[in-house]
């Protein structure tokens, strides 16, 4: 992340920071596992001090260059910070990249319905002990109020500026999340109760029609129509892996069918609407620069002595 932007790799070291003492809280007792915990603690920092060790080389000139002022041409002041709610339900969503759309100014949270589905019934886990659920909770909430306070979105972006282009690189942060909690949703999965596999089945399908109504804001009907359908098969074939167990196997395969044609339908859509908005924005700017050249060769034969012309058109 150092390698690829400078502020992903400071948004990857403060949420590792993070994660590990969410970590360390979940998982252990404080009270009878003190010498575990400081144990960690001391493989934490040492790994750490070894990593800024041989990582000095990328990061030292990048915080020079700070100091000095140079990196100040992709920082600009936070303007107009606000971030439409159903706007971001709909990327936990299938197929949501709008066709000349700004998708820059919303995070990208998409895991997938099946991915969507664990993280809900993950907190009505009995087997999993309420400090744990407490713990992530507070944790994915606080990852979630920061796509919408913008000191918390601040903090992630050095505090007092943003980086131009996309503001909510840090969502990678909330999708790892979901990863985690779906992951540890799985393996404690046959301690699931049946019925409360209609909570996330319920929610998800409500979702996606309340985003069907909003046609002005999301006008992907097909997509959605199949995330519904999706959830109730998820539901159903969940249903079936707790009633059922010996057929677990086979309900599995299934799902992750399932979770892969969606991925694949995700992935799909993105890759087409991307190349239609580069070949958009590719003919805009020949139009722009076709527009400006005739503008500024006429002036030029007419008045030579704007030579400042000259030098920004060959710019």
């Amino acid at each position: 992340s150092m390698v690829c932007n400078a502020f992903t790799c400071y948004i990857s070291l403060l949420f590792s920071f993070m994660f590990f003492f969410y970590y360390l809280l979940s998982q252990y007792n404080l009270k009878e596992q003190k010498e575990e915990i400081i144990g960690s603690i001391k493989k934490y920092f040492t790994s750490l001090g070894i990593f800024l060790l041989l990582t000095a080389v990328l990061y030292i000139p990048v915080i020079y260059t700070l100091f000095e002022n140079k990196f100040a041409i992709s920082l600009k002041p936070v303007d107009n910070f606000y971030l439409n709610p159903l706007l971001l339900l709909s990327r936990f969503f299938t197929g949501f990249v709008e066709y000349n759309y700004s998708d820059y100014n919303v995070p990208y949270v998409f895991c997938g319905i099946f991915i969507f589905f664990m993280v809900i019934l993950y907190f009505y886990n009995q087997k999993i002990s309420i400090k744990k659920r407490l713990c992530s909770l507070v944790f994915l909430t606080f990852v979630f109020s920061c796509f919408f306070l913008q000191p918390l979105h601040n903090m992630w972006n050095l505090f007092v500026s943003m980086p131009y282009g996309f503001i909510y690189r840090y969502g990678f942060i909330f999708t790892f999340l979901f990863l985690y909690i779906s992951y540890e949703e799985i393996i404690h999965f046959k301690y699931s109760d049946k019925i409360k596999i209609l909570i996330p089945t319920v929610f998800i399908a409500g979702g996606a029609y309340i985003l069907i109504i909003q046609n002005e804001l999301y006008k992907i009907n097909s997509f959605l129509v199949s995330d519904i359908i999706l959830s109730l098969l998820f539901g159903a074939l969940l249903f079936g892996v707790l009633k059922y167990p010996k057929y677990t196997k086979p309900f599995f395969i299934i799902i992750i069918i399932l979770h892969i044609f969606n991925l694949t339908m995700n992935t799909y859509r993105f890759i087409n609407v991307g190349k239609y908005n580069s070949q958009i924005r590719a003919d805009s700017f020949y139009r722009y620069y076709k527009t400006y050249k005739t503008a500024f060769d006429y002036i030029k034969n007419n008045d030579a002595s704007l030579y400042r012309i000259n030098s920004n058109d060959t710019y």
